[in-house]
């Protein structure tokens, strides 16, 4: 199938691509499946448990028992179906397809869909959360011991399926074991909708229920309007809100800002949003568009990075993309209860620098690594580049063979170790050495019975 072309916004992207190929409710089986899933515990190793773990309590059955805690999540997808196989520290798989889009297990709500992300951070170590976004609106959590269903709820109360308005939940963020919050990317543009269809907002959901009290968040105060386009026309552009994380009272959120059928784009705002007291603040990324990746530094809680990969009309034109795009930190004092804007690196600082990055992950707090896309015709393939933002160096670390093929990486800061999924590949590992410089890398032997390409990493640790 053919791709959006590079300059497109990644989290559009793939909301488009999905909605063009097929919802959730109707998507084909990959081959495999939970039901055909099973365990992986190499005989002899002292590391693994003797027999699956104990259950959790309360929870349903649903997938298969795992016989070791889970480091890594792996999503494979063709962007028609997906599967998610759990790995251990050293990048072994403990259950190939642990859930995947023909997953069919007892008082299971709906399947993997073709278009799924994990939050920015778990709730904890015994539990996995992950999303179904556009034309799905799930949220599902698993219990990680025994694959036990803990909960699953829909992002919206009417329109489900192909009909009617998808609220494209982004991202969760959990403040207790009962209360975390939802980020609802899309706008309803139907001004009967009843308020928690209303989207473009942060939505409350009881995490220890799986259920929606009713709370939510409006964030049209970001909201903007355009710049003329053909024919005088000027079109609204939202808010958007995409990637979050927490700092004390505060949830950072980071806005996309971009009109309905991404024409148009505003500068890059982080909301923060504070859901006791009802208040919301905005700190201005100025300069920068399309800013809705959000990623914690692995070493220090008051550290989190923004990536924001540029934005322009008509779409591929460089100088524009150059000029908004860039790589933000932020920083939060607890002591004085503030969040702001340490750092800027800007892609149009330097010639040499990348056009735009996007999958961004944090290797300390001065350090990231993120990926520069290639060209589909004729052209080079994707970069993986570290970027020290202190000296402003973009070191170029490995090229992909193909365009559209480096993926979300995990870092783990404990073993200073990075998998990349490269979909032409496999995944690939880097040892990195104290300066963020990588070894080569060695190809992980992993089976792969759906066939289904390497897509995105997440490190399934407890946050800090």
């Amino acid at each position: 199938m053919s791709l959006l072309p590079r300059h497109r916004p990644l989290e559009p992207e793939h909301r488009l691509r999905a909605a063009l190929l097929l919802s959730l409710l109707t998507a084909p089986a990959c081959s495999g499946g939970s039901e055909e899933a099973s365990l992986s515990c190499p005989a002899g190793d002292p590391n693994w448990a003797a027999s699956p773990l104990p259950p959790c309590p309360g929870a349903r059955p649903a997938l298969e028992p795992l016989c070791k805690p889970p480091t890594y999540a792996l999503l494979r997808s063709d962007y028609t179906s997906s599967s998610l196989t759990l790995l251990d520290a050293e990048g072994r798989a403990l259950a190939e397809g642990w859930v995947d889009s023909g997953s069919r297990a007892p008082g299971l709500v709906t399947a993997l869909s073709n278009d799924v992300e994990l939050p920015t951070r778990q709730a904890d170590g015994e539990s996995l959360t992950y999303l179904d976004r556009f034309r799905s609106d799930v949220v599902s959590r698993f219990c990680l011991r025994d694959g036990s269903l803990l909960g699953q709820v829909r992002t919206h109360r009417s329109g489900e399926g192909r009909v009617g308005y998808s609220s494209n939940p982004q991202d969760v963020v959990f403040l207790s074991p009962a209360e975390a919050w939802v980020s609802r990317f899309e706008p309803n543009l139907d001004p009967q909708a009843a308020e928690i269809d209303r989207g473009n907002d942060l939505l409350r959901l009881a995490a220890d229920e799986m259920s929606l009290p009713g709370e939510r968040i409006d964030l049209s105060a970001f909201d903007a309007q355009g710049e003329a386009l053909g024919q005088g026309e000027r079109p609204k552009i939202y808010a958007r809100p995409s990637r979050m994380l927490r700092f004390g009272r505060w949830i950072a959120v980071a806005l996309a800002r971009l009109s309905i059928d991404f024409r148009a784009a505003a500068e890059g705002r982080i909301a923060l949003v504070d859901p006791q007291r009802g208040e919301v603040r905005a700190i201005e990324l100025s300069g920068l568009k399309n800013c809705g990746r959000l990623t914690p530094s692995p070493e220090h809680a008051e550290v989190a990075f923004v990536a924001c990969i540029g934005f322009a009309l008509p779409w591929g034109d460089e100088a524009q993309i150059r000029a908004t795009s860039g790589i933000v930190r932020l920083r939060f004092d607890p002591a004085s209860d503030q969040v702001w804007v340490d750092r800027i690196w800007r892609s149009a600082e330097g010639v040499d620098r990348p056009l735009a990055l996007q999958q961004l992950v944090a290797l300390d707090s001065s350090r990231v690594v993120a990926t520069a896309w290639g060209k589909l015709q004729g052209g080079p393939g994707d970069v993986l580049y570290r970027v020290d933002l202190e000296s402003g160096e973009a070191l170029p670390l490995y090229e992909s063979s193909e365009a559209f093929a480096l993926g979300l990486p995990a870092f783990d800061p404990e073993q200073r170790r990075l998998l990349l999924p490269d979909a032409a590949k496999g995944i690939l590992r880097f040892e990195l050495e104290s300066e963020g410089l990588p070894q080569a890398p060695s190809l992980l032997e992993l089976a792969n019975p759906s066939g289904l390409a390497a897509r995105q990493i997440y490190t399934l640790k407890s946050p800090l």
